[in-house]
């Protein structure tokens, strides 16, 4: 299927990260316009890319005002994946960060719907650990939960005034983050990067990491306006894991 978003903008934040870059491309084979909020830069050519911290509200107020022509897609990407590490060892500012996932997207949500209240598409990436929890990650857990509890709390209070919000949850994504996860929890097990990255798999019905351009190509159908009636749904895209 060939999805078109000519005269579509799309604000993607954490927009240089795998996943991002990966919506950010195919949103440009589909002709969208496309802005990415990121603190790193992006490799894709012929975007326009704002280093702007989704939990500065201050940024993320002016960010808006600034946009020209106003987004009609918000794809939230922006997030951490780290302080894997015991429960009973994690400090609460060790936490705190990890929470930014979510204060993040409630910024950004928050001011796209006090510009743009009506026909807006806002897409979270959540987590398949929201409700599929793991040891060594209750922070992330804690903080993808919080993502879909937002994505809901949007589609019950501005459905009706035609904003559609969803959210994506993938299960372990090939890329740098999960890369990052793993190097961070085989040095507090003390184990060898492959025997983890086995481990991972082994709890994959499908035996492989999330594809990003699997994810790029459902928040691109979504984004389309082909499924209206995904509101407020979370959306797993996880090879089986919480099957």
């Amino acid at each position: 299927m060939t999805i078109s978003l000519q005269d579509k903008h799309i604000l993607i934040t954490g927009g240089s990260g795998t996943i991002g870059q990966a919506i950010a491309a195919k949103a440009k084979e589909a002709g969208a316009t496309i802005t990415i909020w990121d603190k790193c830069p992006s490799i894709l050519a012929g975007v326009n890319v704002q280093a702007i911290d989704t939990t500065d509200e201050n940024a993320v107020s002016q960010g808006f005002a600034a946009l020209t022509p106003c987004p009609d897609i918000i794809i939230n990407c922006a997030g951490i994946f780290t302080h894997l590490k015991p429960f009973a060892t994690l400090e609460l500012n060790e936490f705190n960060e990890v929470q930014t996932n979510t204060v993040g997207c409630f910024i950004v949500c928050r001011e796209a719907l006090r510009c743009y209240s009506e026909s807006l598409t806002i897409i979270n990436i959540s987590s398949a650990l929201s409700t599929k929890a793991i040891p060594l990650a209750s922070a992330y857990c804690a903080s993808k939960a919080g993502i879909d509890s937002l994505t809901r709390s949007i589609a019950a209070e501005y459905g009706p005034k035609g904003v559609l919000a969803v959210s994506l949850n993938p299960g372990p994504v090939a890329g740098s983050m999960l890369d990052r996860g793993i190097d961070e929890i085989a040095a507090l097990m003390g184990a060898p990067l492959e025997a983890v990255r086995q481990q991972i798999l082994a709890v994959i019905p499908s035996g492989k990491l999330v594809d990003p351009q699997e994810i790029a190509a459902m928040a691109l159908f979504i984004a389309s306006g082909q499924t209206p009636s995904l509101q407020g749904k979370q959306i797993n895209i996880d090879g089986g894991f919480t099957s």
